[in-house]
């Protein structure tokens, strides 16, 4: 009998949890479970209660304050699924990595356009501090690809990040 590698995916998208991850990335690569790390979403019950309307059922969808993400993480609660960790900023993404959440690729799946942000492309717009992060993250040896859906052509960041002037 083959063994299974769980996929993980650690993704970087302002809009969080939207039919793009549920239908492009959970549907297309089978994953069991998301997890979204985000303390503003997983303290508002309101949001949350009409999000879980919009998941199917058979995902498994697990809302989580970045300190219950390391938490979850260190238990290893779901390591041997296949599962995407969904982060809203770079900051988000930094602070996991750092607080012992092991990504060898990050997907910078959507970052959009807000004051202060330069387009570096289509569905990527940074600030100096996202740009700040994204760069601390380069540096701890961290592939950083630029992609809305797993059939896109993947984008090095590292690059585009050449762009930011």
């Amino acid at each position: 009998m083959m063994m299974h590698n769980p996929v993980f995916i650690f993704r970087v998208d302002n809009r969080l949890i939207h039919g793009q991850v549920i239908v492009g990335w959970a549907k297309t690569l089978n994953l069991n479970k998301i997890v979204v790390a985000n303390d503003e979403l997983s303290r508002d019950t309101v949001k949350l209660q009409m999000l879980k309307f919009a998941i199917p059922q058979e995902l498994s969808v697990d809302f989580f304050t970045l300190e219950q993400t390391v938490e979850a993480y260190q238990k290893e609660a779901w390591q041997k699924l296949d599962t995407m960790l969904l982060v809203k900023y770079p900051k988000d993404a930094y602070e996991l990595v750092s607080r012992g959440i092991h990504a060898s690729v990050i997907n910078i799946g959507g970052l959009y356009m807000e004051d202060g942000c330069q387009m570096i492309a289509e569905n990527i717009s940074v600030n100096q501090e996202e740009k700040e992060f994204l760069e601390k993250l380069l540096s701890m040896n961290i592939r950083l690809e630029g992609r809305a859906l797993p059939m896109d052509e993947e984008l090095d960041v590292n690059r585009l990040l050449q762009k930011f002037k």
